[in-house]
């Protein structure tokens, strides 16, 4: 007697990437698609993410503090820019830059100081050891420091972009390092461009209108820039989405690991009765 066979399904549910099959006891690896190409990351290259970019972050932050050289370019530029810009409404006063240093008896100007204090003590001394002014028309003096030359931001993205994971799939991570160059370069571009643009508004203000405190201006308008980092994030999306997905990635991972039965649930709402 033939054994009648029992019929098969047409076709069979596939388990997704990001679950486990019943009764697996460890998930699968999570895959994320993104525009045709897997993206899968592991928890040893978060983990370098989360200490080398800090890391990365603390050192270049402590070595600004002794580049020196950094607040004499950055401050050169904002004063020739800007007066170039304001020259028409300023009745012929002009903006200028003066140095400090305590060896020196007096303020003194650009070329002067290479030639009293030196150029490797100008290029890299600690950040006490010359100090910069702005004279404004009408309003006196104004410190020029290491936070505004907007560097700062540019090495937290820089951290960012260089310890970024790569992607497991070769396809995904074809030509990474040279995406990774290309948006170390516009993002520090865009930065700095914004910050001279934000000392313009500020300083112009400050001397175009004597009601105006420094404080008043100074502390709103460098926080209304800020959203230039969240710019920034979603034009480096289209360079390296590395970064935002290897971010979702680990979102997946904590979940499925943590928190496998959490689940999202609707708000419940009442019926209207008539």
């Amino acid at each position: 007697m033939r054994k009648q066979q029992m019929p098969q399904p047409a076709c069979s549910l596939a388990m997704p990437a990001t679950e486990a099959a019943p009764g697996d006891p460890s998930p699968k690896p999570t895959v994320i698609t993104y525009e045709g190409k897997k993206y899968q990351f592991s928890w040893k290259q978060m983990a370098v993410f989360a200490v080398a970019a800090p890391i990365f972050i603390v050192v270049f932050y402590q070595l600004l503090e002794y580049a020196t050289w950094i607040r004499v370019v950055v401050g050169d530029q904002t004063i020739s820019s800007i007066n170039f810009v304001l020259a028409p409404f300023l009745n012929g006063n002009e903006f200028s830059i003066e140095y400090r240093v305590d060896s020196l008896p007096a303020f003194t100007n650009f070329p002067d100081l290479y030639d009293q204090v030196g150029f490797a003590r100008v290029l890299f001394s600690p950040v006490d050891d010359v100090e910069i002014y702005f004279n404004i028309p009408g309003r006196g003096q104004i410190q020029f420091v290491t936070f505004c030359t907007g560097f700062q931001a540019i090495i937290i993205f820089a951290a960012i972009i260089i310890f970024t994971p790569h992607s497991a799939d070769p396809a995904a991570s074809k030509g990474i390092w040279r995406r990774k160059i290309a948006a170390l370069f516009w993002s520090s571009a865009i930065f700095y461009v914004v910050n001279i643009a934000r000392m313009w508004i500020q300083l112009g203000i400050y001397a175009l209108n004597p009601a105006v405190q420094w404080d008043d201006i100074h502390y709103s308008i460098s926080a209304a820039s800020s959203f230039i980092a969240a710019i920034i994030v979603l034009l480096m999306h289209k360079t390296l989405p590395e970064f935002v997905i290897s971010i979702v990635w680990t979102g997946i991972e904590i979940k499925k690991r943590f928190f496998p039965n959490l689940a999202y649930k609707a708000p419940k709402t009442e019926e209207r009765k008539e």
